[in-house]
């Protein structure tokens, strides 16, 4: 699923390299038309399991999105992945916390690229909205006997979604908490919970993803990223 959502937002982001956008006054003129909604609507087509593709300009506020009709006001200049990707060139993926959507009203993630400027200016971003009832429910499908449970975290200790149901839990950050952090520097291994993600301790097995799967080339990994 973040396999096809990023795929998409890949085939989004080269856009204003075709139309040789320099500014984030261009930027939004050329992304708020009738044009650029459908393109939208398009590559949203091709992704069932993503909420939208939303476009977002330089100050945070929506531009344009995936979704029939005009895109509603609205403001992101407060999450995650715009404070990190305004601030800073990076090509690769931006994973979100978990948040309840402003759009949806859901528990949703952001799978986030940073669009540039002919020059290197920052244009904006492209994001996918990915409703996590899906990965919970994606979860819920491996074999588990009674007393285990699944959880997914980004590498800083996030809690992104779980089987049984972590809706209390989902976006806490586990980080600073020994041994589990530990294990998760060294990418991988078993460690003993006093009840970090239950209210029993547990034994836990780590599992990193070392990269976000891609179709060619190797993706950089963030500290934010799964």
């Amino acid at each position: 699923m973040v396999q096809s959502v990023d795929l998409v937002l890949r085939e989004v982001q080269p856009r204003s390299d075709r139309l040789e956008i320099h500014s984030p006054e261009q930027f939004r003129a050329e992304s708020t038309g009738d044009a650029a909604h459908q393109f939208l609507i398009n590559y949203g087509r091709n992704l069932p399991r993503a909420r939208m593709i939303a476009v977002i300009g330089a100050t945070g506020d929506l531009v344009n999105w995936s979704e029939d009709g005009p895109a509603p006001n609205a403001s992101f200049s407060n999450r995650d992945y715009f404070h990190h990707l305004r601030d800073h060139d990076d090509a690769g993926v931006f994973i979100s916390e978990p948040t309840m959507g402003r759009l949806t009203g859901k528990s949703v993630m952001f799978i986030v690229r940073r669009i540039n400027g002919l020059d290197g200016v920052f244009l904006g971003l492209v994001a996918g909205l990915i409703d996590t009832q899906y990965l919970e429910d994606f979860c819920a499908t491996i074999s588990m006997v009674p007393g285990e449970s699944v959880t997914l975290l980004r590498r800083d200790g996030v809690v992104i979604a779980g089987h049984p149901d972590i809706t209390d839990r989902r976006g806490m950050r586990l980080a600073d908490q020994p041994p589990w952090y530990d294990r998760a520097i060294k990418g991988r291994g078993f460690c003993r919970s006093p009840g970090y993600l239950a209210d029993i301790p547990q034994l836990i097995a780590m599992h990193p993803y070392t990269r976000l799967p891609t179709c060619g080339g190797r993706e950089r990994v963030r500290a934010s990223d799964f």
